[in-house]
């Protein structure tokens, strides 16, 4: 599984967050928590795609490898 915190420039955490989440064609999508976090499980191995859009912040995508039994 893979757990994300996501948290402002001063550490505060970023409620209901849209993130998404793509590993080939497996695409799952989820919102943080009040506490900015957010957790995906069950994921096939490989280059994933994670985007994050939050109101008030400009969208982010990032490439990242998951590892196996992510």
């Amino acid at each position: 599984s893979v757990e994300l915190r996501l948290v402002d420039v001063n550490g505060r955490a970023i409620p209901d967050a849209r993130v998404s989440l793509a590993v080939d064609a497996t695409r799952r999508e989820a919102r943080t928590d009040t506490s900015g976090t957010v957790r995906f499980a069950d994921l096939p191995r490989g280059r994933s795609t994670i985007s994050v859009d939050a109101s008030g912040f400009e969208p982010e995508t990032r490439d990242v490898d998951l590892p196996a039994g992510a």
